[in-house]
């Protein structure tokens, strides 16, 4: 081969080692951008499910805190049902207590009449 032809086949040679490393480089370049875009990608659908399960546990905690509140109303209400009821028992015996101070009042103030008219003697005499 003469110097001429193996010169361009030289430059030949060089030129096609420059478009395959300009080649390489943007293959390189596509599979960073492909791998970073699949990274996303993973990363995106990872935040999918967690907020798939987030939604689910949170759905969960609202019917367990509505049931929650539910039997503590019930709680609250029963409690109350008691106090009333007691309340009404304590009135009712309120009642019987004061009519009975009622009547000893009124007794101990006939017995204080009859001290003033002079009749103590009468009422000593039903009392024996």
């Amino acid at each position: 081969m003469r110097k001429a032809d193996q010169k361009k086949v030289f430059e030949e040679n060089l030129k096609l080692a420059d478009e395959y490393e300009a080649l390489q480089d943007v293959f390189l370049n596509e599979a960073d951008s492909l791998m970073e875009f699949y990274e996303k990608r993973v990363k995106m659908e990872s935040n999918l499910h967690d907020m798939k399960q987030l939604s689910v546990l949170q759905s969960r905690m609202h019917r367990a805190s509505a049931e929650y509140f539910k039997q503590q109303g019930l709680y609250n209400q029963a409690g109350l049902a008691n106090f009333q009821t007691a309340s009404h028992e304590n009135a009712q015996k309120i009642l019987a207590v004061q009519d009975e101070m009622s009547k000893t009042i009124q007794h101990i103030s006939a017995f204080l009449n009859s001290l003033t008219d002079g009749s103590t003697s009468n009422h000593d005499k039903e009392n024996n």
